[in-house]
């Protein structure tokens, strides 16, 4: 089977349409349905107001009518039987395992003819869309990556910008009404998010064998607005598509059943846009973070970093979260007792060589390395050391924030257990002292400064 042959075919079943339109006996049915349309929409720092009103209106159906002619024309061609035949013979690796591949042929070559004839009917078909579905089903066949887009919607952070983009097929933009619009058929609700209204939107598109890739990258990209500034930035929904003619559907809209807090939250100003490209650029990159000897503390800070931002959990657990993720940075195999002690001394001299002041930063650790030890052996915290720890938790999370950041930086280079002992080993000698503040300065980020 070449593109010569499902030409054939396409042009085939055009003939068979054109014929049914002619002679008056192409008539679609007419379905209602609802739209809900946005009236009003406000996207502040604040939150976001919006206000709707839900509106009937007529579509054409025509899949009845495109169902009988491919059903009871164009599956009898000799052309389509053939090229069933080549599909079965020439792309065995695309078939699932235990199907009837004379069948699932069928019914791509099928899905194949109906987005030709539906691009006709709907006035989209022209000589170049025709190849190009040509193209995207040999490519499907061939198992080849095809055009994918992900669209996930974000609470968390806000732009002032309308659009920020990271790179040529990743963007963060406002909210649009067009992103919380859908249609609906009666008695027949589609099931939408009820948990909040975004306050960004994150597109990605690339080219991939299924949504996974890019799934992980988005991933990556929410864990860098994470590190960018301190927020609990997550996808509230998302929408995946993909350029497709083997398939019919190709856009689905999904949610996580895990619910987040968004406990913290920032907003991007228009000065802040080269930055946000700029940690984009070096620590994308980075963050595939996997459990090997070298990066497994690493991935155990981040995955607590998180926790700490995003868990519906008391004030106290996030604090201990977050000393658990400085814990899985600053800590040696070989430390034995003294660990508040160790812990506050370390993470203070590291964070003085980007302007912190140490003694508060070290006050702060073993305040917080308190509460943490209690609630880490099951002892409850009474209100005031709730209090405590509301006040402490920005500090804390911020003190984690910047450490994954250097520790990422310097990782490619220096382990981490090098790093803690560069750290010790600063406290008592000058050299060491020199050497360790020359590497951070070498690799700070504008918010490290």
């Amino acid at each position: 089977m070449d593109a010569g042959e499902l030409l054939q075919l396409a042009r085939k079943s055009l003939e068979i349409l054109n014929s049914k339109i002619q002679s008056n006996k192409a008539s679609p049915r007419k379905r209602f349905l609802i739209k809900y349309k946005v009236t009003k929409l406000e996207v502040g720092e604040g939150g976001v107001r919006t206000s709707g009103k839900f509106v009937p209106y007529e579509r054409n159906d025509w899949s009845t009518f495109v169902y009988a002619i491919i059903e009871k024309e164009i599956k009898t061609l000799p052309v389509f039987k053939r090229i069933i035949e080549s599909i079965v013979k020439e792309y065995k690796s695309v078939f699932p395992k235990n199907v009837n591949k004379s069948s699932q042929a069928e019914v791509w070559l099928s899905n194949f003819i109906q987005k030709v004839i539906y691009d006709k009917l709907e006035n989209k078909l022209t000589d170049r869309s025709l190849v190009d579905n040509i193209s995207i089903f040999l490519n499907e066949l061939n198992s080849a990556p095809i055009s994918r887009q992900l669209t996930a919607y974000l609470q968390g952070v806000f732009l002032r910008a309308d659009r920020i983009e990271l790179d040529n097929d990743i963007v963060i933009r406002k909210v649009q009404a067009t992103d919380l619009e859908y249609d609906y058929m009666p008695f027949f609700p589609t099931p939408r998010p009820s948990f909040g209204v975004p306050k960004a939107v994150l597109e990605i598109k690339m080219r991939a064998k299924d949504d996974f890739a890019l799934f992980e990258k988005i991933e990556k990209i929410l864990d860098l607005l994470r590190i960018y500034r301190l927020g609990s930035v997550h996808s509230l929904w998302h929408r995946s598509s993909m350029k497709t003619v083997m398939w019919p559907a190709g856009e689905a809209t999904g949610w996580s059943n895990v619910r987040f807090t968004t406990k913290f939250s920032y907003t991007i100003n228009e000065k802040d846009t080269m930055a946000l490209k700029q940690y984009y650029d070096i620590l994308e990159p980075l963050l595939s973070i996997k459990s090997n000897k070298e990066t497994g503390s690493l991935n155990i800070a981040l995955r607590r970093y998180n926790s700490a931002l995003l868990e519906p959990i008391e004030v106290g657990r996030k604090l201990m979260m977050g000393v658990m993720g400085l814990e899985a940075l600053y800590s040696l195999p070989s430390d034995r007792g003294e660990l508040e002690f160790r812990l506050s001394s370390r993470v203070a001299r590291l964070l003085s060589f980007l302007g912190l002041d140490p003694i508060k930063v070290r006050t702060e650790m073993k305040k917080s390395y308190g509460i943490r030890s209690r609630i880490a052996h099951g002892t409850a915290i009474s209100e005031e050391k709730k209090k405590k720890a509301e006040n402490l938790l920005n500090d804390i999370l911020q003190y984690l924030r910047k450490s994954l950041i250097v520790f990422m930086l310097l990782g490619e280079k220096t382990s981490k257990n090098q790093l803690v002992e560069m750290i010790d080993n600063s406290m008592i000698s000058t050299n060491h002292y020199n050497e360790i503040k020359e590497k951070i300065e070498t690799v700070s980020l504008p918010l490290l400064e």
